[in-house]
């Protein structure tokens, strides 16, 4: 079991991945989730949850899938501008999926740095 919790480590926040979904999606059932520049989120889904995005996913921090992931992930769109960051293989038994649906069209703007 993973056991961080958001701190600020040398001007970088940590942050489960969970807790990042769910209070956005609690405020907000359409938003996107984003990953914020100097966040490290880190992927704490171990049960082989499927965790439906319904408006994206924008990293702009680092997103880290330790090797306990066991998750699936859908969502309509994925926009990389950090760090997707799945440094080893998984632990056995366990699966990262991705699911993209939808057939809209989507634009955003690049992450400036201010």
């Amino acid at each position: 079991m993973l056991h961080y919790h958001a701190m600020q480590i040398q001007s970088l926040i940590l942050m489960h991945f969970s807790q990042l979904v769910n209070e956005t999606l609690s405020a907000d059932p359409n938003g996107r989730i984003v990953v914020p520049c100097g966040t490290c989120s880190i992927v704490d889904y171990t049960d082989g949850s499927t965790i439906d995005l319904p408006n994206g996913l924008n990293i702009v921090g680092r997103l880290h899938f330790p090797t306990s992931t066991n998750v699936r992930i859908t969502t309509t769109n994925i926009y990389v501008q950090g760090l997707f960051d799945l440094p080893s293989p998984l632990d056995t038994n366990n699966e990262l999926t991705i699911h993209l649906y939808g057939t809209n069209e989507y634009w955003f703007t690049p992450y400036d740095g201010s």
